[in-house]
């Protein structure tokens, strides 16, 4: 893990890569979570973050009609960096994207809509952050 001194020091030590095309579906049952990028249950529903082949192996009520691209961000100091995410967040928003973003244990999920993919690495360069 890399020291950070600012947020800008912390996008410029950190890196992205695509990570694949991605469908939301609510669904009643999950078989087999491991076929499965994201399985997250709560008092009102279970949503599942699955590349469309694996729709058909899902109990499925609805989806999204979209397809997301995943920009998969290593940031250098994960847990510990005061508006990592924030300030990605507001680059994409001001550029007019609709995002969703997960956070897993070492990484930042950032998902767009698969057709705005490139502009946002482009963005995402522009603010100075490496491609893996």
């Amino acid at each position: 893990m890399h020291a950070v001194n600012s947020i800008d020091d912390a996008i410029t030590s950190s890196s992205f890569h695509f990570g694949g095309v991605y469908v939301w579906a609510r669904v009643r049952d999950v078989g087999h979570a491991k076929h499965h990028l994201l399985v997250a249950r709560d008092e009102k529903e279970t949503t599942v973050v699955t590349a469309p082949e694996h729709l058909a192996s899902l109990d499925v009520i609805e989806t999204n009609g979209d397809r997301w691209l995943l920009l998969s961000i290593d940031c250098a100091s994960p847990f510990y960096c005061v508006g990592f995410i924030a300030s990605i967040s507001t680059r994409l928003r001001d550029a007019g994207m609709d995002i969703l973003v997960i956070s897993t244990f070492s990484r930042d999920l950032f998902f767009v809509k698969e057709e705005e993919g490139e502009r946002a690495a482009e963005l995402l360069q522009g603010m100075g952050m490496r491609v893996k």
